[in-house]
């Protein structure tokens, strides 16, 4: 009996550690989510095969992602309290990529963490910008780069220190024309880390912070369900800050899904990117709509067509269709050697017509305007012995027969 109770014990304790060790944030959220809770804010549109970006359509000219907000300290590190409808996974999940054609596109995410970021600061000023899709999160690194990126400076949100945990952050941010000289000043910082389950953000030193700005509250961080709940939240409270964790129950996930083919090419190297390809949104088929059209209204004809996002059915289904137009079945070998045979006996067939002799007819302009019935029948007789039998004993008999009934309807022209 003391031995089942510890071996509990032990299961307990093992299954403890275990959760303690799971990141919180890891399968909580799928691209049904993020599709159907985006929908009314933006458009969606599919710049390569299995990669989605979302883009923002109902915004003020020059808006920029991370700027309609405010920062606040929390048990996560720097996390940003975004006062827009779809900011609950916009700043929380997935990377941001500014295009010269689309502007500011999102792209999906699975990693929860308050806030996706990099840093740049002076003595007088502290700078954030998103962090690309080339960017990813590793426990025992942090972030790390797919290539050697250089956020350029117009990513960039400087606001002076004291103001930067203020509650209305985008009010002191330096106007653009100044931003250059600020990012050539500033230095870089971007520190994420994984801590008991969770992605912290310290990319800024908190002291630093205070030295400048003044004393700091720690705000702790509530969780919810109901969007209500989240939408009707507060701002101005310093030591609490709420988050939205969406429910699929609580979602409509009946309405129709239009992704809009990109029409043109994204300067994005989609294949430097780091966010997971969703391969397997929907295995069941469904309707995908291609929308002709840059500023989000359908011009032209919809193209509804079926198709699967699962790479495995397509490759299998790619396999197949190979094999059938590269192999050839006994069937098929059956088939072609029954054409080969027609086309010999249609070039033999040929041959012989031309071999055929055609009686002369007399021109009605002759005198003797008569047929030599001889030498039709003549012909003939020729001709007939000229097709090919498989007996050469049947060609002789047919012409004996043939020339005895020529000589007989002589005969009896004689006789009348």
């Amino acid at each position: 009996m003391k031995k089942f109770l510890l071996l509990i014990a032990l299961l307990i304790l093992a299954f403890k550690i275990v959760e303690a060790g799971t990141p919180y944030y890891q399968g909580r959220i799928t691209f049904k989510t993020f599709y159907y809770s985006l929908v009314p804010y933006g458009e969606w549109i599919e710049i390569d095969y299995g990669v989605y970006a979302w883009r923002p359509i109902k915004v003020s000219i020059g808006w920029s992602p991370y700027l309609i907000g405010r920062w606040v300290w929390t048990p996560y590190g720097w996390y940003w309290d975004s006062f827009e409808p779809f900011g609950w996974a916009v700043y929380h999940y997935g990377r941001w990529y500014y295009d010269d054609y689309y502007g500011w596109i999102w792209i999906p995410d699975y990693d929860w963490a308050p806030a996706w970021v990099e840093w740049r600061y002076t003595d007088y000023y502290i700078g954030w910008a998103p962090l690309p899709p080339y960017a990813s999160f590793s426990i025992s690194i942090g972030i790390r780069f797919s290539i050697n990126w250089y956020s350029p400076h117009y990513y960039w949100h400087f606001v002076p220190v004291k103001y930067f945990c203020g509650y209305e952050v985008y009010r002191y941010a330096v106007e653009p024309k100044y931003k250059y000289r600020i990012y050539q000043d500033s230095k870089y910082s971007v520190n994420y880390r994984y801590d008991n389950g969770r992605i912290v953000n310290s990319g800024i030193d908190r002291n630093f912070v205070e030295r400048k700005g003044g004393r700091l509250f720690e705000a702790r961080i509530e969780e919810t369900t109901r969007l209500r709940d989240f939408t009707d939240r507060r701002f101005d409270e310093k030591n609490r800050v709420l988050v939205y964790r969406p429910d699929e129950k609580n979602i409509d996930l009946n309405s129709d899904i239009r992704i809009r083919k990109a029409e043109r090419e994204i300067s994005l190297d989609i294949k430097k990117i780091q966010t997971p390809r969703e391969r397997n949104f929907y295995r069941e088929e469904r309707r995908d709509y291609e929308i002709s059209g840059g500023d989000g209204t359908e011009k032209g004809r919809v193209i509804e067509r079926d198709r699967k996002l699962n790479i495995n059915d397509n490759k299998r289904n790619e396999r197949v269709f190979e094999e059938k137009n590269t192999t050839i079945r006994p069937d098929d070998n059956l088939r072609i050697r029954i054409e080969n045979e027609k086309k010999h006996n249609k070039r033999d067939e040929n041959k012989f017509n031309r071999n055929i002799e055609i009686p002369r007819m007399n021109s009605p302009k002759d005198n003797n305007y008569q047929k030599n019935d001889r030498q039709i029948e003549e012909t003939q007789i020729k001709t007939q012995t000229r097709i090919p039998s498989m007996n050469p004993n049947v060609d002789e008999i047919r012409k004996r027969d043939l020339e005895k009934s020529i000589d007989r309807s002589f005969d009896r022209k004689r006789e009348r």
